[in-house]
């Protein structure tokens, strides 16, 4: 991956990403959050535990990420020749055209799909004990404590 060139792409999606999935959050009660949590180690997993689509998420992001005037991805291919030279998976972007322009869309696309995609296996494993703990959110385990339950029945 040309992370070098599309570094800044890539950096501005996790972003938008990452408020994404926070927007969606913010929507959920905080136990539901914290109940997930408990159960899921990857990113992946708390989501679909949440009802997040992390791969739909992922997908807009990465679309809605790729540069749309001509300059710019020109300018995006002058400094790595493989996004103009490559055969991107999917095929050529925007009207599926054999073009240079839609060949470097379709590689830049695949490309901050693929640094999204590292982010959520990587980095992305802390964002829910991260986000948690931003919002102070606690499990609640249900009931008074067992200390607490015997002192106001008066019992050991």
């Amino acid at each position: 991956m040309s992370y070098n060139i599309i570094g800044e792409h890539i950096n501005d999606a996790i972003e938008d990403l990452e408020e994404r999935i926070k927007f969606e959050l913010d929507e959920l009660d905080p136990q539901e959050i914290a109940e997930a949590n408990e159960g899921t180690d990857t990113l992946q997993e708390f989501c679909d535990e949440v009802s997040i689509e992390l791969y739909d998420m992922i997908h807009e992001v990465s679309d809605g990420s790729v540069p749309l005037h001509s300059q710019d991805l020109l300018d995006l291919a002058k400094e790595d020749l493989g996004l103009a030279t490559g055969e991107p998976e999917l095929g050529p972007a925007f009207d599926g055209k054999n073009t240079a322009i839609n060949i470097i869309a379709a590689n830049v696309f695949e490309e901050i799909h693929q640094g999204l995609i590292d982010w959520c296996d990587d980095e992305g494993t802390t964002f829910p004990d991260d986000y948690i703990e931003a919002n102070e959110i606690t499990l609640d385990v249900g009931g008074p404590s067992y200390a607490n339950y015997h002192r106001v029945k008066g019992t050991k």
